[in-house]
């Protein structure tokens, strides 16, 4: 024969609510004060489950906006402290690719792998939306720019920038030397006709 449950979620819900009603009475309770000549009025017990309830899912809600806003800003923060950097080009206020080129050997000359990359991946959507083979839209995202050039006749530089942009910007992986070299071969890839 089974042995029967001696406690359930359900039941030590119940009990946790039951305790906080009677810790929320036992407060309240110390602190009326009446003088002896004053009505006495009560607010209705279902009244005041209600705004029990309702104050309760307030504070809810307002834990639970906090804790959204908190995770939000560290979701979309890969680097807490590091500055934004924006990951679509308009062609309009994109500098040119051989200009973007002598950027990216500046950062790399610095040791600064991780802008050098950055700036190559730019690049390499610059000239996609100058070729029109992609149309310049602000709101893609890496995953929308990969599915746009798997589409393309020689998909593989274009991904192979794409991922490192990833993992570089959201991964916090560091970048190295042969990182940015694979990067400039990519890019290298893309430019030649």
């Amino acid at each position: 024969m089974d042995a029967y449950a001696t406690s359930n979620l359900g039941w030590q819900l119940r009990l946790l609510l039951q305790r906080l009603g009677e810790a929320w009475e036992f407060f309240w309770s110390r602190w009326q004060w009446q003088p002896a000549d004053s009505p006495q009025w009560t607010l209705p017990e279902p009244l005041r489950q209600v705004l029990l309830g309702l104050i309760l899912a307030g504070l809810g809600l307002w834990l639970a906006w906090m804790l959204y806003r908190m995770g939000a800003n560290w979701w979309h923060q890969p680097g807490q402290w590091q500055r934004r950097r924006p990951t679509s080009v308009s062609t309009s206020q994109a500098a040119s690719s051989p200009v973007r080129w002598q950027q990216a050997q500046h950062w790399a000359q610095q040791g600064d792998y991780r802008q050098a990359c950055h700036i190559l991946y730019l690049a390499a959507l610059q000239y996609l939306h100058q070729q029109q083979h992609l149309p310049a839209n602000p709101s893609y995202t890496d995953g929308d720019y990969l599915d746009q050039v798997s589409q393309l006749a020689q998909p593989r530089p274009y991904q192979l920038l794409i991922r490192t942009h990833e993992r570089l910007e959201f991964g916090n992986h560091p970048a190295a030397a042969d990182t940015y070299e694979r990067c400039r071969r990519a890019f290298q890839e893309i430019m030649r006709p």
